[in-house]
């Protein structure tokens, strides 16, 4: 099997829960090129294809089943256009069909909890971890995959820092609206109540 083929069944057969934390600014995705640029033209939705309706089918059937589908993308400084398209068209529609989205935002990764840029990774069932390998353009080129319990206990650790931090996705779209410039000024707002 091929990383792709390898990912793709790990990650169709979890049991109970998978979760994703995200925290590139950019993923270079193919045959998303044209749904981005529909975004940017300031379409007034996501155009849907086969492959859409098909994940989306996919989420739903899983959070029907009883299994979990989380994510959490962590960002450092302004939103750039892709993770406008992300967080508005993408994350909404998940969101929609049952993955359960956060999103945590700071000015930069000195401040946020990570202290630096966190890897992107998948942890599955909480006993396997999966470790994206991205180049410079946020264009995939593999995996490592992680089974050693006290490696796996990190990612765990890890994913509980994201979480405790980042606020759900609906809250962040609704600061996103009050001031499309830039939503950390209200998320850093005390009377927000979100703190780092």
């Amino acid at each position: 099997m091929s990383d792709l083929d390898t990912l793709e069944h790990l990650l169709s057969g979890f049991r109970t829960s998978i979760f994703r934390l995200e925290a590139l600014d950019r993923y270079t995705v193919e045959g998303e090129t044209e749904v981005v640029d529909a975004f940017l033209r300031g379409e007034p939705e996501l155009p849907r294809t086969p492959a859409i309706d098909d994940f989306l089918a996919d989420i739903r059937q899983e959070r029907a089943e009883g299994r979990i589908r989380s994510r959490v993308h962590a960002i450092a400084g302004p939103l750039t256009p892709y993770l406008r398209y992300e967080v508005e068209w993408g994350y909404t529609a998940c969101g929609a069909a049952g993955e359960d989205i956060h999103i945590l935002h700071r000015p930069s990764w000195r401040e946020s909890p990570f202290s630096d840029q966190p890897p992107d990774f998948y942890l599955v069932d909480d006993e396997t971890a999966a470790v994206m390998r991205y180049d410079s353009e946020g264009r995939w080129f593999g995996f490592d995959l992680v089974t050693d319990p006290d490696q796996v206990a990190e990612f765990r650790l890890l994913r509980d820092l994201a979480l405790h931090h980042a606020i759900p996705l609906q809250r962040y779209l609704a600061a996103l609206r009050v001031t499309p410039i830039d939503p950390l000024v209200l998320l850093r707002s005390p009377a927000e109540g979100v703190s780092a």
